[in-house]
């Protein structure tokens, strides 16, 4: 790859500053003066260097290139082609964003030390981007999420926008209140249910998700009897289990990330809830190991629908099958979980974005990041991996399409994918 020494004015004098006040006083409060809605700077790429984008994962402490958001970024970059047929485009290595607030704040610097960024694919969780959109987007770059769901992050569909929503920022991923509305949809209108609780920890996915699923149940006519935050270190969840049985529901949806679910559920008693009670897991537990245990036979996993059959990204002219068959041959077995799909979509929708705003002046690249952001604000009918995407004006663009998927086979739990029960799209 050509090098990084792509000149970008005066950008290097928000990002200093940027910097600076996060170093100095223990924040990462950005002054409004980084946070104009007016014109904001140019990046000018030279001939002989490449554009800069970045990729901020949940790595885990593997390397980059085992991430299929990760490898998604890298093969969208590769198929896109030269901007203008002639700028290569640089993605670098990848940086974790950990999946924590303090490793969105880290990752978020790193990616600011290259004044020449003009923007970010990431987070892949929520809580890291509450703590990097603010740095990344107040020093003028734009950021597309793959995966961050939290309806803070963009807006409550209503027209209001979220707690933590910064402009400049977008996502492919889709809104969780979509989710939560399906979920409801799902154990109200298919199942007859009527009484429900919820198990989050607090974290803004977790929490989010919870609350949108419980505000949609209500709304139909239903009865949350209990939303409980386990205490992640406790050595057993019996008394989590203990507080959701006292409302005697007839359903528990619980939206904690794989680990976390797996440990509740193991310390699930016996005698806490009946058999009855339908229970509904997030998408990300496919490939959990606890799927192969026989008394995870019949949980219901709800999410994202991952069956993209025939989509076609219209940047690239690359299918769903062709992308994810050169996926597996470089990094195995990919999770039906992953959002592989939506990285891609967020790669061709930053590299369209540059190619379609930039302008060239005599051989230098001109990237104007405002016209960046204006582009992406107005995007709508746009062909991806994960179906037809828009923006709307607070950032969200994925697709809407949501399924419930009922695990039956501890014998198989990759067959679960496949076996979808419920629908729902926006």
């Amino acid at each position: 790859m050509k090098s990084a020494a792509a000149i970008a004015r005066p950008l290097g004098l928000v990002a200093a500053a940027v910097l600076a006040a996060a170093c100095s006083n223990g924040t990462d409060a950005v002054t409004d003066e980084y946070r104009s809605t007016g014109p904001l700077s140019e990046v000018r790429v030279a001939g002989d260097e490449a554009v800069q984008i970045r990729s901020i994962s949940a790595l885990g402490g593997s390397p980059d290139t085992e991430s299929p958001v990760y490898l998604a970024v890298r093969m969208a970059v590769d198929d896109y082609g030269p901007l203008h047929g002639q700028f290569d485009v640089e993605v670098s290595a990848g940086l974790d964003g950990e999946c924590s607030d303090a490793g969105g704040r880290r990752a978020a610097r790193a990616v600011l030390r290259t004044e020449a960024v003009v923007g970010v694919i990431g987070t892949q969780c929520s809580v890291a981007a509450i703590a990097a959109a603010p740095l990344l987007t107040g020093a003028g770059l734009v950021m597309i999420s793959p995966s961050n769901t939290a309806p803070g992050l963009t807006s409550d569909l209503a027209g209001n926008a979220g707690e933590h929503r910064q402009v400049g920022y977008y996502r492919t991923a889709h809104n969780d209140l979509h989710v939560g509305r399906a979920v409801a949809d799902f154990l109200f209108l298919e199942l007859g249910l009527r009484r429900a609780a919820a198990i989050h920890d607090g974290d803004p996915y977790t929490e989010g998700l919870a609350t949108a699923f419980a505000d949609a149940f209500t709304e139909l006519g239903g009865t949350v009897t209990a939303s409980v935050s386990i205490h992640r270190q406790a050595a057993s969840h019996a008394a989590t289990w203990n507080s959701v049985a006292e409302g005697e529901p007839e359903a528990v949806l619980i939206t904690l990330f794989p680990d976390e679910a797996s440990e509740v559920l193991q310390h699930r008693p016996a005698d806490a809830l009946g058999e009855a009670v339908a229970t509904v897991i997030t998408s990300d537990f496919f490939g959990d190991a606890y799927l192969g245990e026989p008394r995870s036979a019949g949980l219901y996993l709800a999410g994202r629908d991952a069956r993209h059959g025939d989509d076609i990204n219209e940047s690239t002219g690359r299918g769903v099958a062709d992308v994810l068959n050169r996926m597996t041959a470089d990094i195995g077995e990919v999770s039906a979980g992953s959002f592989w799909p939506q990285a891609y979509d967020a790669a061709t929708l930053l590299l369209d974005a540059i190619e379609s705003t930039s302008r060239l002046d005599d051989g230098v690249l001109v990237i104007d990041r405002m016209a960046l952001r204006d582009h992406l604000s107005a995007i709508e009918g746009y062909g991806g991996l994960t179906g037809m995407l828009a923006c709307d004006a607070f950032g969200d663009c994925g697709a809407a399409r949501i399924a419930v998927y009922q695990h039956l086979d501890p014998a198989d739990p990759a067959a679960a994918a496949g076996n979808v029960v419920f629908e729902y799209s926006r």
